[in-house]
């Protein structure tokens, strides 16, 4: 069930009446705005973080290849010169 601002709003209510203003405001300011649901999981970050080094070393392979063909490339200029 998604929780929409009208929802929080009857629950700081409900909470006010229950257990007080001050108590409803503090308990209300620890909740997530959007819920749990869009929280992200240690188990999110540690996929995030796999998928972002998988890339970097892909992007690293691709560099070092193109610079070692310049340099072949450089080289083969200045022996054939």
């Amino acid at each position: 069930m998604a929780v929409d601002e009208r929802a929080r709003h009857d629950l700081f209510v409900k909470l006010e009446e229950v257990i007080g203003p001050e108590q409803a405001t503090t308990l209300m300011e620890h909740l997530p705005p959007g819920g749990y649901t869009e929280l992200a999981t240690k188990q999110d970050v540690e996929v995030l973080k796999n998928e972002l080094l998988a890339k970097i070393g892909q992007e690293t392979r691709v560099i070092v290849f193109a610079l070692v063909a310049v340099v072949v490339s450089i080289s083969s200029v200045a022996l054939f010169r």
